[in-house]
């Protein structure tokens, strides 16, 4: 395979795999509950399950960690060719980013409320912090030992000043405000994948379509409908 038909299957692959994640989050059970947070304490039903969350932070971890969003955003912006519609990608990323790190909307506001114990914090952590408390201090995804774990020492100092079932609310408000510039981009990069493809000659993307994959059982190949 040449360099040149190499770059047009990565540029294939990345904007598919994308478009795939982001549905994945859109249809998700995470995605569908009725997030209810104020200012008492949530309880089990007012939050996503913990099945739901782990859906939900392996694919933000896609998103943010691994680069798949910035790196959709780039290949988007190289091949089409609409100033217009790459302008609105780049300004929904920027949004994103912005809010990745940021401190959730929910938490800035209830930490001007008297009595939160959220004053008591030297700084609001970002959602990005807040990510990394819960995936990795927790030991979602990887096991750690704690004394080599900042990110345990972090969320054990947030549990000192905020109730467990807040702090995840905020993690699940701060995830709702992400993913709304995030799904903006999925449907433009959605809607002109076949166009991006016709136009520069980009193969089949090698990727499993993962709702094919796992819950269907027909075939799974790259080249199946989204």
């Amino acid at each position: 395979m040449s360099d040149e038909q190499l770059q047009k299957q990565t540029d294939s692959n990345v904007l598919a795999h994308f478009i795939d994640v982001v549905g994945l989050i859109q249809r998700s059970t995470w995605r569908k509950h009725k997030l209810k947070v104020g200012i008492s304490v949530p309880t089990e039903s007012d939050l996503p399950s913990h099945e739901a969350f782990v859906f939900a932070v392996v694919y933000f971890r896609q998103l943010f960690s691994d680069k798949l969003l910035g790196r959709a955003k780039n290949t988007y912006g190289k091949l089409s060719q609409f100033p217009d519609r790459v302008s609105t990608v780049n300004s929904k990323y920027q949004s994103a980013i912005a809010a990745w790190d940021s401190p959730p909307q929910g938490l800035k506001i209830a930490s001007h409320l008297p009595g939160s114990g959220i004053s008591t914090l030297d700084k609001l952590p970002t959602l990005s912090e807040l990510f990394e408390c819960f995936t990795y201090g927790a030991h979602v995804l990887h096991s750690r030992a704690p004394k080599s774990n900042p990110a345990a020492a972090r969320l054990t100092e947030l549990l000192k000043a905020i109730h467990p079932h807040t702090l995840l609310g905020f993690l699940h408000g701060g995830f709702l405000e992400v993913y709304g510039p995030i799904s903006a981009i999925g449907a433009r990069v959605h809607q002109d994948f076949n166009e991006l493809q016709r136009q520069h000659g980009l193969p089949a993307p090698e990727v499993y379509w993962q709702n094919q994959l796992f819950n269907s059982t027909g075939s799974s190949s790259a080249s199946d409908s989204r």
